[in-house]
């Protein structure tokens, strides 16, 4: 799987862990989510990475 964009988002509601999603570019579903833990709290912003699945690739 080439990844090309990410989803960087900050959740408030499980203290600042910032979680990974991958966005799949053509049906547009999430693939997989890594949280990791951030200390630094004032990142509360999102940067768009996309991605294509396995599914999509077979097809």
């Amino acid at each position: 799987m080439k990844i090309v964009k990410k989803i960087t988002v900050v959740s408030e509601a499980t203290g600042g862990i910032i979680v990974d999603k991958y966005i799949c570019n053509k049906c547009k579903k999430t693939v997989e989510t890594r949280p990791r833990v951030e200390m630094d709290r004032e990142i509360k912003y999102s940067r768009l990475i996309y991605c294509i699945c396995n599914k999509c690739l077979k097809k």
